[in-house]
């Protein structure tokens, strides 16, 4: 009974031993990190401490999450060496004096992930260890701290037809990005890199990279983002999306490796950015012109029709016009289902009243089968306009036509008076102007009735024009209308016929000019008639 009792109460004793000695165990290895991860590649000392009897194999990881999607490959070496470990056994001491070994670890992050943020936003490895019984597990915080401080001022919409933080697919948006040196050296090559994030789905939306840059110490430069946003994978109105932004440069704050990763807690975290999908909207993008633009012939046009929409649609066109130019066309479709894009390509004519030399807005709209525009939830009309500039020769004449008759017969020395009717051949109404030229050398301008016309569409008027002939002048000569519509031009010529005012002789017909054989055939029948008045007073005398 004694002996059962002895081997019961040994046996408790061992148990209570192995059980203190495991419980000493989870507390043994502390884990401590006397310096925080500065840059890229920075390496710092870990301190691994065994304060129990025997020693403790640790199992470094290799990689180490931070933020929420980020991870940054750690490696390991002996300390002050290149030689790479994996496993550190750490040994116990005896005495009150613990076991410690240090290992140096090197953190090179992803830098192509916008989550790896600095401080707060940073992450922690865990280090496990062979403890018997239980595995014991210890962490170091892995973190990034620099001089650039990034700092996202403001999101708009460019081009598109979202807001400031409300966006709808193939919105071109603006990002204002202000990047500090907050150091005491001027940092270089700094890169900007970007993201738009989905959150709720975990995957990269769009994102890009600006050209690198310096900026000198206690500075900053503000830096614009311009991007387009995709079409088909976004779908969802639901999901949580947010923009990133982060930098690297080369810091010569910093010894060993010069090149820092920062971002900032100070970036904004827009989780409130709303990508919006209509049930019914149709846009165009891409709009461009193949071949140069010359007026009286075809400008091809090139585009991309998107439906950003979640429902299909049928019978779909595009209506394209200006009118300044006068031009009216419609571009069939058809049908297009939700997420489908077709690449366009159609011609307009460019009339040939078009300006040489001056650019033209061309818009475009888009309609449903039921020929309504497609509008957004903003009520935006899905419009889009291409400026396109005339080049090559045009005959820049206005719409009109211009009409003369001569009311009396020009003679040397004489006023003559010519009519002009001007007809408005628009389907708008006009203003147009009135002048003469290249009559200087063989006449003078009397007077010109009217030099201002305001005519409504269709509708004519006539302007009076009299003009005196130089004397001596004879033959025929011309002169021109000249009738301007702003900077269009159209010349009507006006040829006339000048009789002479004398012909070669002398005595009393001189001077009479063409008209002096009129004058002798009136002069013989007064003196024909006056010979017949005498030889009848003579017969009556007579008598």
């Amino acid at each position: 009974m004694n002996k059962s009792l002895m081997s019961f109460s040994l046996g408790i004793l061992t148990l209570l031993t192995l059980m203190s000695f495991a419980s000493a165990a989870i507390t043994n290895l502390t884990v401590t990190q006397p310096q925080a991860f500065n840059n890229i590649n920075s390496i710092v000392p870990l301190t691994f401490t065994n304060t129990g009897a025997t020693p403790i194999t640790v199992n470094l990881p290799q990689q180490s999450l931070v933020g929420t999607k980020s991870t940054a490959t750690l490696t390991y070496f002996t300390h002050a060496t290149t030689t790479q470990i994996t496993t550190v056994t750490v040994p116990a001491q005896v005495g009150i004096i613990p076991g410690t070994i240090t290992v140096d670890v090197q953190a090179t992050p992803d830098t192509n992930n916008f989550m790896l943020l600095q401080g707060s936003n940073g992450g922690t490895a865990t280090i496990t260890d062979n403890t018997i019984p239980t595995p014991n597990s210890n962490t170091f915080f892995v973190n990034f701290q620099g001089n650039l401080e990034l700092t996202l001022e403001s999101t708009k919409v460019i081009n598109g037809y979202g807001s400031d933080q409300s966006w709808f697919p193939l919105d071109n948006i603006e990002a204002k990005v202000n990047v500090a040196n907050n150091g005491n050296d001027t940092i270089r090559s700094i890169v900007v890199k970007w993201e738009v994030y989905d959150a709720t789905k975990q995957k990269k939306v769009v994102s890009g990279e600006e050209s690198s840059m310096s900026i000198n110490d206690g500075t900053d430069k503000n830096l614009l983002i311009d991007f387009q946003l995709p079409d088909t994978t976004i779908n969802n109105n639901n999901d949580q999306y947010v923009f990133y932004a982060w930098a690297t440069g080369n810091d010569q704050s910093f010894t060993g490796n010069p090149k820092t990763y920062s971002t900032t807690n100070n970036i904004k975290d827009l989780s409130s950015i709303d990508i919006v999908v209509d049930s019914d909207f149709i846009v165009l993008s891409n709009l461009q012109t193949v071949n140069s633009i010359v007026c009286g012939n075809n400008v091809q046009i090139t585009g991309t029709l998107w439906n950003v929409g979640s429902n299909d649609e049928d019978n779909v066109y595009i209506k394209v016009f200006n009118t300044d130019l006068g031009i009216s066309q419609k571009v069939n479709v058809g049908t297009m289902n939700a997420g489908d894009s077709k690449d366009l390509s159609f011609n307009v004519a460019i009339p040939t009243n078009a300006i040489s030399g001056q650019a033209y807005d061309i818009t475009f709209q888009v309609f449903n089968g039921d020929n309504v525009i497609f509008e957004s939830s903003n009520n935006d009309k899905s419009q889009a306009t291409l400026t396109i500039p005339i080049t090559g020769t045009c005959t820049n004449a206005p719409k009109a036509l211009v009409t003369t008759n001569l009311q009396n017969t020009p003679a040397a020395g004489q006023q003559f008076t010519v009519t002009a009717t001007v007809t408005n051949t628009d389907t708008k109404a006009n203003t147009f102007n009135i002048a003469l030229n290249n009559y200087n050398t063989w006449a003078s301008l009397v007077s010109v009735d009217q030099s201002t016309l305001n005519l409504n569409a269709g509708q004519s008027q006539t302007v009076t024009v009299v003009l005196q002939a130089n004397a001596g002048i004879s033959g025929d000569q011309t002169f021109n209308i000249v009738l301007t519509q702003g900077t269009q031009t159209l010349t009507q010529p006006v040829p006339v016929s000048i009789q002479s005012s004398s012909t070669p002789g002398t005595g009393l017909f001189t001077g009479l000019g063409g008209n002096a054989y009129l004058w002798g055939i009136a002069a013989l029948n007064i003196l024909l008639v006056l010979i017949i008045i005498i030889v009848a007073v003579r017969v009556v005398r007579k008598k």
